[in-house]
């Protein structure tokens, strides 16, 4: 195969772990523009393989890392699985400049190329962040399973739980049963993808106090207009939703969050839904409709598709 996966290492900016990373680039291919993927809590950067593969092939250097408390950054050069979920204080702080550290390792090797930023779930947030604070630096921003809690910074510290209800709107009776905490219904309808979570052993099936207050922290962060409103109002914004996705409320809270969008006046974003499907879009039964989705936007912005 011509998608060449390498695992790297660069020092965190707590100056205390060493942040992994994974780059993805295609030696078929010209190298085109720079991708940065921002994973999601309790998980970490190898669970979106497919995703870079699918980018590495239209030409796109693509870059992704364990955030601070998550998968082989937190277990640290002794491979400590107990380490996942330790969080350094400021960690919402701190992933931010780590991700803006690994682009500009992306930059030097890249130089000159477009860049986009994909985030999935807390991901999200971070890449909301990400834009508020760097966003004239790319060229487009995909966000993924993300959400907002009605614009109010201070609800969003309860958003990690979230999974422990059932989301009203749903109608599917399977998820009305599973959508909870103590399963992975609310995660897609694949079951292969559900039991792959489950027997992950670089995945918390639970929050730690870190991970608590990390997640809660970005989510308020990312609320209202607090993001919006710094960010340059002509970066084209993508937004990817199941319609039964808890953590977006079934589409309530997406469509919250586009509606500070344009309150913000960010004038090119786009939500394209996908019906009945959940929250990890990017590991479900739908998973390469989504992946074109993407490109083909992208192609429609004049970047790699």
């Amino acid at each position: 195969m011509s998608i060449k996966c390498e695992e790297r290492f660069f020092e965190s900016t707590d100056r205390k772990d060493r942040v992994r990373y994974l780059t993805w680039v295609d030696d078929a291919v010209e190298t085109k523009a720079v991708a940065l993927i921002a994973h999601g809590v309790c998980e970490h950067i190898d669970r979106f393989h497919g995703l870079a593969e699918h980018l590495a092939k239209a030409g796109y250097a693509v870059y992704g890392e364990d955030h601070v408390g998550h998968g082989k950054t937190a277990m640290g050069e002794e491979q400590n699985l107990r380490n996942i979920g330790k969080c350094p204080k400021g960690a919402d702080k701190i992933v931010i400049k780590d991700m803006h550290k690994m682009r500009d390792i992306a930059v030097s090797e890249h130089p000159g190329l477009p860049e986009v930023l994909i985030g999935h779930s807390m991901g999200s947030f971070v890449a909301k962040i990400y834009g508020a604070n760097y966003g004239k630096e790319l060229a487009a921003t995909v966000y993924c399973g993300s959400g907002d809690f009605f614009g109010n910074p201070f609800r969003c510290l309860i958003y990690p739980l979230v999974p422990l209800f059932t989301a009203a709107p749903v109608k599917d009776l399977e998820i009305k049963v599973t959508n909870n905490m103590f399963s992975t219904g609310w995660l897609s309808r694949s079951k292969e993808n559900r039991a792959d979570y489950l027997k992950d052993p670089m995945i918390t099936v639970y929050y730690t106090p870190g991970l608590l207050a990390m997640l809660g922290a970005l989510a308020a962060r990312s609320a209202g207009t607090l993001w919006a409103k710094k960010m340059p109002k002509d970066l084209p914004v993508l937004v990817v939703a199941g319609t039964q996705d808890i953590v977006g409320f079934c589409g309530i809270g997406v469509k919250f969050a586009n509606r500070w969008m344009d309150k913000a006046g960010i004038k090119d974003h786009t939500t394209k839904w996908y019906q009945t499907y959940r929250h990890e879009l990017f590991r479900d039964d739908c998973k390469e409709e989504v992946y074109s989705d993407i490109t083909d936007w992208l192609k429609s912005k004049g970047l790699p598709g």
